[in-house]
């Protein structure tokens, strides 16, 4: 008896083709009328015996899907090298990254403490001139009123000097008249 069957390609979870049994029927009588037998839906095959035509093909087919198969672990291995290589120029380049921005912040600090040093020496520069400016001013203001108190003692002495000498005048004046009349009286 001969085995006749119709293969039914399908895909199983993974996307490959494999080979299905959906109907199987046989030639028992001599008559070679067909006899249905019940399918067996979505068993494998491989552990029927299949004529020598079938079998050729299913080999074909067999290793087309190892190699198939293959191919795809290839391809899957392909992508997950690429993923790999990917993931790793990612993090070089986030690495650079922090370098480059850890310099930057490295050269802004610098730049801080050089501004801040060169601010405060300014500020003591500034501070010591106007230290000094001030200490001078103090001078200058001490010397101006030791100069005013001598002018105004040089002042007052002047007048007491004027009004002495006014007040002789003004004797001298008044004892002259009061010659002068008692002259005129005589």
């Amino acid at each position: 008896a001969f085995l006749n069957e119709q293969l039914k390609y399908s895909k199983d979870p993974k996307g490959r083709s494999r080979i299905m049994n959906t109907s199987l029927v046989t030639s028992n009588n001599s008559d070679n009328q067909e006899m249905p037998m019940a399918p067996i839906s979505g068993a494998s095959i491989s552990h029927l015996s299949i004529p020598a035509s079938y079998g050729g093909k299913r080999r074909v087919h067999a290793e087309g899907l190892k190699m198939l198969d293959q191919h795809y672990q290839r391809k899957e291995e392909e992508m997950k090298m690429q993923t790999m290589e990917n993931r790793i120029r990612r993090l070089e380049f986030e690495e650079k990254r922090a370098q480059k921005m850890e310099e930057t912040a490295n050269k802004r600090a610098d730049s801080m403490i050089d501004a801040r040093k060169r601010h405060f020496e300014d500020l003591l520069v500034k501070k010591n001139y106007y230290y000094n400016m001030a200490i001078q001013e103090e001078k200058q203001r001490m010397q101006n009123q030791r100069n005013r108190l001598e002018r105004k003692s040089a002042i007052k002495l002047g007048r007491i000097e004027a009004m002495a000498a006014n007040q002789m005048a003004k004797e001298e004046t008044v004892h002259t008249v009061t010659e002068a009349r008692i002259k005129q009286q005589k």
